[in-house]
C-alpha cells in the first residue's frame, strides 16, 4: 500500500495543557481512516495542524512525500489535503452553484469548462436538483453535502472531514456513508473521518485510529476497535457514543 500521510512525533500543548503527545500515524492511499476518541481527545487540533490552520511543536508530517509541517494552509490544499468543517458554513445568500464556483476560483485550478464541473460536483454529492437554490433555504444534509462539494472544487487526493453525521437522522447517515464509499471508490479519494457516530464509523472505515487524552490508544480495523479492552473502557462503553 502506497503511504499518502505519515505523521512523526507530532505534539502540540497550549500553555501547560499537552493536547497531543507524539502522535505516529500513516494513512494510505484511497483508505477511509476513522478518527474516534471522546471530547477532548485532540481530533481537532490534529486536524488543525494537518491542514495548516495550526503548527506543531514538535514532529514532521509528510504529504505525498513533501514536507508540509512549516507549509501554509492554501499551500497543503494546493498539494491536495483539504478539510470540511463540522459547523458548515456556506455562503447564506448565494445558490449552491455559486458557492462551487468562489470555491473553484479560490483554488486556482485549471478548469476547462468550469459549468461542466460545477454540474459534475452537484450530481457526485446529490444535490443536482438543488443547483439554484439558495444555501440558506437547504436542509442541514444538504448544506453538509455543499460543504464537501466545496472541498472536492478544489480537487483534493485527501479528505479530511469533520463529523460529517452529526445531527443527521438514520436514513440521512446512510446516504452519507453511501457518498463516502462513492468517493473512495470512483475517484480514489483518501479520507480522514473523525466521527462521534461509532455505528457510522465502524460500517464505513478501512481502519480506526482511537485518540485518548492526546495519544494514540490504537489503529485497527474495526472489529479489532470493538473488541478492545482498552478502547471499550475509555470510549466504547459510553453511552454517549452508541
Amino acid at each position: 500500500m502506497k503511504t499518502v500521510l505519515a505523521v512523526s512525533d507530532v505534539s502540540k500543548a497550549f500553555g501547560g495543557l499537552q493536547v497531543l503527545t507524539k502522535i505516529n500515524l500513516q494513512v494510505n492511499e484511497s483508505e477511509i481512516l476513522g478518527l474516534v476518541g471522546p471530547n477532548g481527545a485532540g481530533k481537532t487540533t490534529l486536524f488543525n495542524i494537518l491542514s495548516g490552520a495550526m503548527k506543531a511543536d514538535t514532529g514532521q508530517i509528510s504529504l505525498f512525500g513533501t514536507d508540509i509541517q512549516h507549509k501554509k494552509a492554501f499551500e497543503i490544499a494546493k498539494l491536495g489535503l483539504v478539510r470540511t468543517f463540522q459547523v458548515v458554513r456556506p455562503f447564506p445568500n448565494m445558490t449552491c452553484s455559486e458557492n462551487l464556483e468562489v470555491a473553484i476560483i479560490s483554488s486556482s485550478r485549471p478548469c476547462a469548462s468550469k459549468a461542466k464541473f460545477i454540474q459534475e460536483l452537484l450530481e457526485m454529492v446529490g444535490l443536482q436538483a438543488s443547483s439554484s437554490a439558495i444555501a440558506r433555504s437547504l436542509t442541514l444534509m444538504q448544506k453538509k453535502k455543499l460543504e464537501i462539494a466545496r472541498a472536492l472544487a478544489t480537487s483534493p487526493k485527501v479528505l479530511l472531514l469533520d463529523e460529517v453525521m452529526s445531527g443527521l437522522n438514520s436514513t440521512e447517515m446512510n446516504e452519507a456513508i453511501a457518498l463516502l464509499h462513492s468517493l473512495k471508490r470512483e475517484r480514489g479519494l483518501t479520507i480522514i473521518w473523525i466521527e462521534h457516530v461509532m455505528k457510522a464509523v465502524m460500517s464505513t472505515a478501512d481502519r480506526v485510529t482511537v485518540l485518548h487524552q492526546g495519544q494514540i490508544l490504537k489503529v485497527a480495523t474495526p472489529a479489532e476497535v470493538a473488541h478492545d479492552p482498552k478502547v471499550i473502557e475509555v470510549y466504547l462503553g459510553s453511552n454517549e457514543h452508541a
